[in-house]
């Protein structure tokens, strides 16, 4: 790793990034003792693929196109690459944060980046691609940096009973509105909604393989009869005088992000050329959050469910009947509370309480399967077959099944038992120990060269792995085993729809809940955990 050191404040330097870098990337580490911020900016061009890469598949020509540190936009076609970072843009400059151990803190994106580091912290940058591809990259970024001490606030007494911060989501934008959130002129592709469904002979506007919904003209060709125009906001439609389609199922789609949160809520005002159908947060459907709509009028909107950590999707769904059709949002905004566990709470005021521990990226409850235990602890012998009975696993479930999604957390020693209060099993880490570094297995399924093992519940505390300690990072909590030193880990997909929508924990219903593994180190924030009294 080419290793530049921060000793003093202010400090500044700068470094290039090669696109085929995948080993021993450049990187930062804190050397001065106290906290620093640091803030990166990134200069240059770089692809995914060489200009002289033979393809004609449309998805993959895209990845021939030079782009700056903010990479590509996202896209359905992404998903059948493995990406190191699967949830950020192709192409993007990436900056991962580990600690004086090489733990894995968090990770930062973009040509501008700004964050803290640590005491012995280090960052190291790479472009975001499939591992296997990288030698069939082209380009790099220049990299300059500055580093300076962090401005530390007095600390303030946390007042009891204070109701949870509210913060605001940034990156909402009305239909037909720049990044300055300055309304666009006429026949203007709007760069925050794409036009993501509409029928055979709708005429758009394309950037690479984007279509772009344009801002219609003023009234004077427009249809009359459409509610105008603010100050704030402009219709969308079809790229014609007048925003002319076929007849059909139009949809357009906005992104914004949201960091971690414990609850969020986004309404705005929208209008419709003819109606609207539905409206799909990431895919799954709001339910009927507005009546009816129509061109003439503006209705209220209001979405609270089907939020996800990171990028999130909104997709405006209507029918046109034929002639002008188009999509107006005005006054849109969002708010979201910070999770339970991300200011102020410790493990102390957890111990020995009923609570839910919650994945933070899968949003899956940490759940004990199997059959309780029955006897004394120790009597089942083992946690392995070999001892005559094998322990059962844990999972991540979608729901709180038969309260087997309660645990209590109680204190042995300076460590941690974590007791499923339904089946008296103690949270055990099964499998080899960690050896190497934090990140050295490669990831946790088979197909990084090691699977991860899986984490069970056992009636005993055989040899010290029912002992985790618990760390405060990032907004919720590592859970890291004392015997086998991995950290309790969510496998599977996401949940998606309201909890409980997947019927159950076992495939007999349909869905069998991802088992929880013990990973050497934090891939994609899986190994983070939200916990909070039931």
């Amino acid at each position: 790793m080419a290793l530049s050191s921060i000793n003093s404040t202010p400090q500044t330097g700068s470094f290039e990034l090669l696109s085929t870098q995948l080993k021993n990337p450049p990187a930062l580490t804190n050397n001065s003792g106290s906290t620093v911020t640091v803030a990166i900016t990134a200069t240059g061009e770089w692809s995914l693929l060489k200009a002289d890469f033979a393809t004609s598949d449309p998805d993959i020509i895209r990845y021939k196109k030079l782009v700056d540190g903010d990479g590509l936009p996202r896209e359905k076609s992404d998903e059948k690459f493995k990406f190191k970072y699967p949830n950020l843009n192709p192409a993007i400059l990436v900056g991962e944060i580990k600690d004086a151990k090489g733990n894995t803190k968090s990770t930062v994106s973009g040509k501008q980046q700004s964050f803290e580091l640590q005491p012995g912290d280090s960052v190291s940058f790479i472009i975001n691609d499939d591992p296997k591809w990288y030698g069939d990259n082209a380009g790099k970024l220049a990299l300059s940096y500055s580093a300076t001490a962090k401005t530390v606030e007095p600390t303030k007494p946390i007042e009891p009973q204070t109701k949870p911060e509210i913060y605001t989501i940034t990156d909402l934008y009305n239909t037909g509105v720049d990044n300055a959130r300055q309304v666009l002129g006429d026949s203007v592709a709007d760069s925050h909604y794409t036009l993501a469904t509409y029928p055979a002979g709708t005429v758009t506007v394309t950037e690479g393989n984007v279509s772009r919904a344009v801002t219609t003209p003023n009234k004077d060709l427009a249809p009359i009869n459409w509610i105008a125009n603010t100050q704030t906001a402009r219709w969308i439609g079809p790229n014609t005088a007048s925003a002319y389609g076929p007849v059909g199922d139009y949809s357009y789609k906005t992104t914004f992000t949201l960091p971690s949160f414990s609850e969020a809520s986004i309404v705005g005002q929208l209008s419709v050329d003819d109606r609207i159908t539905e409206i799909l947060v990431n895919g799954v459907s709001v339910g009927n959050p507005v009546p009816l709509s129509s061109w003439t009028k503006i209705s209220r909107f209001s979405i609270s469910k089907g939020f996800v950590v990171g990028t999130n999707t909104i997709e405006f769904k209507l029918h046109s009947i034929g002639g002008p059709t188009g999509l107006q949002i005005d006054n849109i905004s969002g708010t979201y509370k910070p999770p339970i566990t991300s200011a102020n709470a410790t493990i102390n005021e957890l111990i020995n309480k009923t609570v839910f521990i919650e994945n933070i990226e899968t949003k899956r409850y940490l759940f004990s399967d199997g059959s309780p235990i029955t006897r004394d602890r120790g009597a089942e012998g083992g946690w392995l077959a070999s001892s005559g009975f094998a322990s059962p696993n844990v999972v991540g479930a979608d729901a709180n099944y038969y309260n087997r999604a309660y645990w209590k957390i109680v204190p042995n020693g300076e460590y941690f038992l974590i007791e499923n209060l339904e089946t008296k099993r103690y949270l055990f880490s099964d499998g080899p120990v960690i050896q190497g570094n934090r990140g050295d297995e490669g990831g946790w399924l088979i197909s990084s060269g090691f699977a991860s093992p899986n984490v069970v519940g056992a009636d005993a505390n055989y040899y010290n792995r029912a002992l985790w300690k618990i760390i405060p990072t990032n907004g919720g909590f590592l859970i890291e085993n004392l015997e086998t030193k991995r950290y309790l880990f969510s496998d599977g997909s996401p949940i998606k729809g309201d909890r409980g929508a997947e019927g159950g924990w076992l495939a007999s219903s349909g869905f069998a809940s991802p088992n929880v593994v013990g990973a050497d180190a934090n891939y994609y924030n899986r190994a983070i955990w939200k916990i909070y009294t039931a």
